[in-house]
């Protein structure tokens, strides 16, 4: 559906900026389920015609009409695609990419589930998923304790991982009764 809407209304000539936003969205919309089918060449598709979009894109992302995009937001998809398609180490060099405030804040907490995700798929690296859970959290508890995602990554994190950091997740994770101490560090990856 997403990729026939943006095929009907693919930019030519002069467009507004939004048109660029909207059209570059759905772009990354169609992309989303493509990966979850593990189609890796349609996703190779939609991820590279939107990444000539958001050339365009030289001041940061935009949100025009309910939608975002712009290279964070292309890096944040990026991000999510390649954890869902296996490609970890990839996945994580896009988080790298992205630039915190070009994101809306829920978009930030989603990110960081796929960095999760991504890191929990990788030896040696518990902690980084636990720091990226954490900032999840930090950014809408009762969005968290909702995503099964979410509460699944936590478990595995937490059993890998016993520092500081985990047993603060673990509380989090726990009956969600109170909120753990924000993760104010780096996220290195």
């Amino acid at each position: 559906v997403a990729a026939k809407a943006a095929d009907n209304i693919r930019p030519a000539g002069k467009v507004p900026m939004a048109h660029y936003n909207v059209f570059g969205a759905l772009l990354l919309s169609a992309a989303a389920p493509a990966a979850a089918a593990g189609n890796a060449d349609a996703v190779d598709a939609y991820m590279s015609e939107a990444a000539v979009v958001a050339l365009h894109y030289a001041h940061g992302d935009r949100h025009d009409y309910e939608t975002s995009f712009g290279r964070s937001q292309l890096e944040m998809q990026r991000a999510h695609q390649c954890a869902v398609l296996g490609k970890s180490d990839v996945a994580l060099k896009a988080a790298g990419k992205v630039a915190r405030p070009d994101l809306r804040a829920i978009s930030w907490g989603a990110l960081h589930l796929d960095v999760a995700q991504a890191a929990l798929a990788m030896r040696g690296k518990a902690r980084v998923a636990v720091k990226a859970l954490l900032t999840a959290y930090g950014v809408s508890p009762e969005w968290a304790k909702h995503q099964g995602l979410w509460r699944d990554a936590a478990a595995t994190a937490i059993r890998a991982d016993r520092s500081d950091a985990a047993k603060r997740l673990e509380a989090a994770a726990g009956l969600g009764l109170r909120r753990p101490p924000a993760y104010t560090g780096d996220l290195t990856i």
